[in-house]
C-alpha cells in the first residue's frame, strides 16, 4: 500500500489523503496523495458560481484513481464534484478535481493490501511487550487493567501506517498507541483515546511525564460498548476515524517512527482484531 513510489510522490506533490469510494452498498477507504487548495472569496471558481468558499481544488498524481461522487479526506471531508483529465502518452493526468465540502461524513471500512500486523488474540497471535499494568487474554480479547496506566506495545519501528482495533472500555478510558519509541529510556508516543469519562475523543502526544492534547472532539461514548478506532499515520499527519467515520486530522512532527500499542487509563478495557497496514 505505501510503496517507495508513493512516498516519493508524496514529498513531491502534496499531502496524504484518504479517498472514500462507494463499492456496491458499502464505502471503502484507500490511501492517496493530493495537493488540495481551498478556494476563497476571490477565487475564479467562486466568482463563476462553480464552487463555494470552503470548497477546494485538488491535484492528484496520474496513478491515483479518482471519480465524481468519491469522497476525499484531508482536514475536511469533500465530495468530488467533477474531474478534469487529459491523456499524456499512456497515462491519464488529472488537471484538477473540484471538491465540494460535505458536513455529513459517511462510514467506511479501510482497505489496505499490505497487512504487516494482525492479532485476533485467538488463532492469530503476535508478540507483545507489557510495559505497565496488568494484561491478559480473556475470551479472545486482549484485556488491560490498572488504577493508573496499563500500556502494552508490539510491532516494529514503522513510520507510515494505518492502525485499527476494536476497543471496549469497561471502566476508565482507553485507546490506541502509535509511533511508540523509547529514546534514552524515555517513552514517547501518540495516543488516540476514548475519553469516556469526559465524553471526548482525543489525540494526545506523550513524552515521559509530559502530556499534550493535540486535538479533541465531543463524542457521547458509552461504557461496555465496542468501538472501531482507526489512526492513519503518514508523515506529519495523523487522521482519526471512529466506527468508520472521519473525526479529525492533526498535523504534528514530534514523533516520526515507532511501534503500535494499547493503553488503558484508570480502569479496564478489552482490545480485539488489532491490525496494521503499512509499508513493505
Amino acid at each position: 500500500m505505501f510503496s517507495k513510489r508513493f512516498v516519493k510522490i508524496l514529498s513531491r506533490i502534496g499531502k496524504p489523503v484518504v479517498i472514500r469510494k462507494k463499492i456496491g452498498d458499502s464505502w471503502i477507504d484507500v490511501m492517496g496523495v493530493a495537493e488540495i487548495q481551498k478556494v476563497n472569496l476571490k477565487h475564479d471558481l467562486v466568482l463563476a458560481g462553480v464552487l463555494d468558499v470552503g470548497d477546494a481544488v485538488a491535484y492528484f498524481p496520474p496513478w491515483v484513481e479518482i471519480c465524481p461522487d468519491d469522497r476525499v479526506i484531508l482536514n475536511h471531508e469533500y465530495m468530488v464534484e467533477s474531474v478534469s483529465r487529459k491523456q499524456v502518452g499512456d497515462e491519464t493526468v488529472y488537471i484538477r478535481v473540484l471538491l465540494k465540502q460535505t458536513h455529513e461524513t459517511v462510514q467506511a471500512s479501510f482497505y489496505g493490501p499490505n497487512t504487516v500486523f494482525y492479532d485476533d488474540f485467538d488463532v492469530n497471535r503476535e508478540v507483545w511487550t507489557e510495559k505497565k499494568g496488568s494484561w491478559s487474554i480473556q475470551t479472545g480479547r486482549y484485556v488491560g487493567e490498572s488504577t493508573s496506566i496499563a500500556l502494552s506495545v508490539a510491532g516494529e519501528e514503522w513510520s507510515n501506517y494505518v492502525l485499527e482495533s476494536l476497543i471496549t472500555v469497561e471502566s476508565g478510558d482507553a485507546g490506541l498507541v502509535c509511533r511508540f519509541s523509547s529514546p534514552s529510556g524515555i517513552d514517547q508516543y501518540y495516543a488516540a483515546i476514548l475519553r469516556v469519562t469526559e465524553g471526548l475523543l482525543t489525540l494526545e502526544a506523550i513524552q515521559g511525564n509530559q502530556w499534550a492534547r493535540l486535538k479533541q472532539t465531543d463524542y457521547a461514548l458509552n461504557i461496555n460498548q465496542q468501538y472501531r478506532v482507526r489512526v492513519h499515520c503518514f508523515g506529519g499527519f495523523l487522521m482519526l476515524f471512529l466506527d468508520g467515520a472521519y473525526m479529525f486530522t492533526v498535523s504534528d512532527l514530534g514523533f516520526k517512527i515507532g511501534k503500535i500499542g494499547a493503553i488503558v487509563f484508570g480502569g479496564k478495557a478489552a482490545f480485539d482484531n488489532i491490525t496494521v497496514w503499512g509499508e513493505t
